[in-house]
């Protein structure tokens, strides 16, 4: 057994589930690495028939390579099934509800924005779902350089002006079905933001709003204060994105141990040497 696998069994004493193999060649923008390995568990809740979405100027093909946002007609298939694979791994332990996913990283620059918004995009593919893309990185947010935007308020402003709608936040991807709410302006104390009364309601109007809606949360590193454990308690699911060969066992199980009281918790492995090996 491998330090990694190793370091795995012991994380999964602290709730990981076990892995599900997948490749994918494009890396993330954060790291420029690439994903390889999946895992996936969860539940949540359905509320009602699908709701239509007036669908914006979508993204071309082109702009969606650029911006590595996994579509159907991408030329290396691989890609865009590993995602559907995690998709499909979520959903079946989610025995027919929707989900809130959290998607967080073991350090800084590990992939998990990468991750949280082609896991989003690929819930997006069904024409009777839709996604919600949350950017909660506040302090380093790599979702704005990526996405539309059709104003420049976000979460933050939401959260700190009674005058600002969550209408006004919930804004086009140029994704079909697929919306995103920006982080807004940049801040250095973000937990207070996500304790407060005002966030916890949000969170509750989020999920009643769409009966077919899937929400995924882009949530910063573990390494980043108490971010992400308060996020969590909003999810069904925690997903933890591992930059492979650049973290330490006692990393990974130090970041597994901050989600022992939840209960699904799964593991993606970003930059695998086992693609690198299949590619070559």
């Amino acid at each position: 057994m491998s330090k990694i696998d190793e370091a795995l069994s012991k994380a999964a004493e602290s709730g990981a589930r076990s892995l599900v193999p997948s490749y994918m060649p494009s890396g993330s923008r954060e790291s420029g690495t690439s994903m390889t390995q999946i895992v996936a568990p969860i539940s949540s809740k359905r509320r009602g028939d699908i709701t239509l979405m007036l669908e914006p100027k979508q993204l071309t093909v082109s702009e969606l390579n650029k911006k590595r946002i996994v579509h159907p007609d991408m030329p290396d298939v691989r890609i865009v099934d590993s995602f559907r694979r995690l998709r499909t791994k979520l959903l079946q332990d989610a025995n027919g509800k929707n989900l809130t996913i959290m998607v967080t990283a073991v350090r800084a620059g590990g992939g998990a924005s990468f991750t949280a918004l082609n896991l989003a995009t690929v819930f997006s593919f069904d024409k009777a779902k839709t996604a919600l893309l949350l950017d909660c990185n506040m302090q380093s947010s790599s979702l704005r350089h990526i996405l539309r935007t059709s104003s420049e308020v976000g979460l933050t402003d939401y959260l700190e002006s009674d005058s600002v709608s969550l209408d006004e936040i919930i804004q086009p991807s140029g994704v079909p079905r697929l919306r995103w709410i920006p982080a807004g302006e940049q801040r250095e104390i973000t937990h207070e933001y996500y304790s407060s009364v005002k966030m916890q309601a949000m969170m509750k109007a989020l999920k009643e709003r769409y009966s077919d809606r899937y929400i995924i949360i882009d949530a910063p590193p573990v390494t980043q204060a108490a971010d992400a454990t308060i996020l969590a308690d909003f999810c069904d699911c925690v997903l933890l994105v591992v930059p492979y060969g650049k973290v330490t066992e006692r990393q990974i199980e130090a970041a597994a141990k901050l989600f022992e009281n939840h209960e699904r918790v799964g593991v993606v492995f970003n930059d695998s040497p086992d693609y690198i090996k299949m590619a070559g």
